[in-house]
């Protein structure tokens, strides 16, 4: 269990295409270096005024190209989005670890903020990614932060996975998103589907009550770890900011 710990974490999924083979044809594929020289592969649209943005990390056996609709929709909203493959995703060099994550996270954040400051960038993650996101905005000045499916830790998740297994022993402090919250200042939104038996809500919630105001946390009925609604996403998202 110890030594396939990243075995058991991550997922990585090979490319499957440019943007415009997904209907993202004023996306383009992007790539930039990480600061111990991996090259990864992103999906970027840049907006007329580049007054806002989003940086958007996705879960640990996903790709971009599912996310091409909630792409199509912050886009015709007027966002600045840059879409990120970890490194071993997505045509991305490397091999995935949560060090090597957290390196990706500060590379794409710098390639963002060439084009729009980051105090305009919204940081989104989705299950694993928001573990990604939960650390960048712990340490960086950012818009908001957008947490999808989160959770207070790996170790947390697997633990109630194996629970057969001394786990808190073996894994270790892992994306532990739990304390690192504790230090974002931006304001944060999470979505968390009420029939998720991947990660429980529980942890949400968790989350929320150790997060700094101002905070919102919307249990979505009905929806499941994977079955989560995006167009109810950018919804929440848009009124968030906007009642800022």
């Amino acid at each position: 269990m110890v030594l396939a710990q990243d075995r058991l974490t991550f997922h990585p999924r090979g490319e499957m295409g440019p943007p415009a083979a997904f209907g993202l044809d004023d996306f383009q594929r992007v790539t930039f270096r990480t600061d111990d020289g991996v090259d990864l592969v992103g999906w970027l649209h840049e907006a007329a005024k580049n007054d806002k943005a989003i940086l958007y990390f996705y879960g640990n056996a996903d790709a971009l190209p599912p996310y091409a609709g909630f792409f199509r929709a912050l886009a015709e909203a007027g966002y600045t989005v840059l879409g990120v493959n970890y490194r071993g995703y997505g045509g991305s060099a490397g091999s995935p670890s949560e060090a090597g994550l957290y390196k990706d996270a500060d590379a794409a954040l710098a390639f963002l903020t060439q084009r729009v400051p980051s105090e305009r960038v919204t940081v989104m993650g989705r299950s694993l990614g928001s573990g990604v996101a939960v650390d960048l905005a712990a340490r960086n000045s950012v818009r908001s932060l957008v947490l999808i499916s989160p959770f207070t830790s790996v170790t947390d998740v697997a633990a109630e996975i194996y629970w057969f297994l001394p786990v808190r022993l073996l894994a270790g402090g892992r994306f532990d998103s739990l304390a690192d919250i504790r230090k974002v200042s931006a304001p944060i939104l999470m979505l968390h589907g009420d029939r998720d038996t991947l990660i429980a809500p529980e942890q949400a919630r968790r989350l929320l009550a150790a997060a700094n105001e101002p905070k919102r946390l919307e249990i979505l009925e009905g929806a499941d770890h994977i079955g989560i609604d995006f167009d109810r996403v950018f919804r929440s998202l848009v009124a968030f900011e906007r009642g800022r």
